[in-house]
């Protein structure tokens, strides 16, 4: 039986308290650095508690009785220059103590106290949510995706939910003005930056994924994937304590990484560029008798690749994709892709979009077809419907020609 969570009723309020720790509204006395901060071992001090119930505070397993001592600390001797602030601290608090107190559904007045928020679709099944909504849900710090898997057959590939990239649970999607922020500005911008965290988390993900969790028996779980809009994948309420939802990761084929002539597309606020795609926040939101109520932290990915994301579909020789005709909007493009029966590469060819996808040599195990030669010659020709490339199929123990037919399905 899977393990469950502590009960967290304080979760909203404890996210509120984080983001007033990393910026303070009035600095922490005594704090002479550039960038002043409140920690649980100096607030804990300040209120004449230990840091161990502070944490637990962040952590939304308690909540302060004393709002007072701490509307004091963090916003000084005059309340007149952060009304706005206190009065939303204390509608947090308000909610929390709803929420440690509710055993039995809330009726209708009192369900508005504990989940405010106004959806973009109030009237769907379960509320689809903007960037702003999901933002305003209480995290989960301990809630995370304990795998995230893709690929078929001996190629099927697992990340472990504590190798990916997971933002601080404090930190959102919209700026103070309720903006998107910027998804690529969480990455480095050049490409060592970049490399070196890739050898710390697993980043790097093609398009279709599956992400497995536990969750709570009370509860449905919709996975979002986030973008330039969020969007909702499958509801998971069937399992009891776990669930599974494919998602899909921007657009499909080489649309994810070119323009409609055929270029790599630049580096944007919500594209990688120079070849990998977009960048995904994917988030996992608790529904609790069809309302939204708590979710994890943001999981950052970047699309790369077409069913893997070592996938090759840029050429070495030329470092050009390879498009059956002149215009690649209506065109189909090679890439050279793992084989699911083995260890070895076979080609696939597959329209602009990634539909239609077709392997040109699934017959022929262990081909290590490719673009080039040992030498980086290219190999590749393609005339109608037939495609000429780089195979050891031949057994000689270096590559050759060979030839196969387009037959898409």
């Amino acid at each position: 039986m899977a393990k469950q969570p502590k009960p967290t009723p304080g979760l909203e309020l404890g996210v509120l308290l984080q983001r007033h720790f990393d910026h303070p509204p009035v600095p922490p006395p005594g704090d002479k650095r550039t960038r002043p901060q409140w920690t649980p071992e100096t607030f804990g001090r300040a209120c004449g508690l230990t840091a161990r119930i502070v944490r637990m505070w962040l952590k939304g397993e308690r909540i302060p009785s004393d709002i007072a001592t701490i509307e004091r600390l963090l916003f000084g001797n005059d309340p007149e220059q952060f009304k706005a602030e206190i009065a939303e601290l204390r509608d947090v608090v308000t909610r929390c103590r709803y929420r440690r107190d509710e055993k039995t559904p809330l009726p209708e007045s009192r369900s508005a106290l504990v989940a405010p928020v106004i959806y973009s679709d109030p009237t769907a099944d379960f509320a689809v949510l903007t960037y702003r909504d999901i933002d305003a849900l209480p995290v989960d710090p301990d809630w995370r995706f304990d795998e995230v898997h893709y690929g078929e057959g001996v190629q099927k590939i697992a990340a472990p939910g504590k190798s990916l990239f997971w933002l601080p649970s404090a930190e959102l999607m919209t700026d103070a003005h309720g903006e998107r922020r910027s998804l690529t500005d969480f990455f480095p911008a050049n490409q060592d930056g970049l490399e070196a965290l890739a050898s710390e988390h697993q980043i790097y993900f093609p398009r279709r994924i599956v992400v497995h969790g536990v969750k709570r028996r009370d509860a449905v779980v919709r996975l979002y994937a986030c973008t330039d809009q969020p969007y909702h994948n499958d509801d998971c309420g069937d399992e009891p304590e776990q669930f599974e939802c494919e998602a899909l990761l921007g657009v499909g084929g080489i649309a994810a990484f070119v323009n409609r002539d055929g270029s790599l597309r630049a580096r944007s606020a919500g594209e990688m560029g120079n070849g990998l795609g977009c960048v995904v926040a994917m988030v996992a939101v608790a529904y609790v008798h069809r309302r939204p109520r708590y979710r994890t932290p943001y999981c950052l990915m970047i699309r790369k690749g077409i069913r893997y994301p070592d996938d090759v579909w840029l050429n070495p020789a030329t470092a050009k994709p390879v498009w059956s005709g002149p215009d690649p909007l209506t065109s189909r493009f090679l890439f050279q892709s793992r084989e699911a029966k083995g260890g070895s590469t076979d080609m696939f060819a597959a329209n602009f979009n990634g539909s239609r996808l077709f392997n040109l040599n699934e017959g022929d195990d262990t081909a290590w077809d490719g673009f080039t030669d040992e030498n980086g010659r290219d190999l590749v020709t393609w005339v109608g419907n037939r495609i000429t490339m780089a195979s050891l199929v031949d057994g000689n123990g270096f590559s050759s020609h060979i030839t196969r037919e387009d037959k898409t399905p």
